[in-house]
């Protein structure tokens, strides 16, 4: 097959084939999450519920799941692509879960009466 970057091979082409079907999944969640959190819990000013999220789906789920399916499990690469974006998938559900709650509401101009 004559490509751009010369000759591919049909097991590059599967992994980047099945690699192209996880982000067309992952980008549901991405795109939920965007929506919730910037469109949403942030312009309410939400910013701390919204950084201690980014933080601890990054540090406590995406990067330990992604070395661990990665140099422990050896895993695939569309695999481990998976763990890449199991952030987003996480906070996209816990964003969802504090909209619904109605938690993210907040009194952002003081009402007052003027002297």
């Amino acid at each position: 097959m004559g490509m751009i970057h010369g000759e591919i091979d049909g097991e590059t082409i599967g992994v980047a084939r099945d690699t192209a079907v996880v982000l067309a999944f992952a980008f549901i969640f991405r795109m939920t999450c965007m929506t919730l959190q910037n469109g949403l819990l942030r312009a309410e000013g939400d910013t701390v519920y919204i950084l201690r999220a980014e933080l601890a789906c990054q540090w406590l789920i995406a990067i330990p799941l992604t070395s661990m399916a990665a140099l422990v499990w050896g895993l695939p690469f569309p695999l481990v692509f998976i763990a890449i974006n199991s952030e987003e998938n996480v906070k996209a559900v816990i964003s969802g879960y504090r909209v619904h709650r109605r938690k993210w509401v907040q009194r952002l101009v003081e009402t007052g009466t003027r002297p």
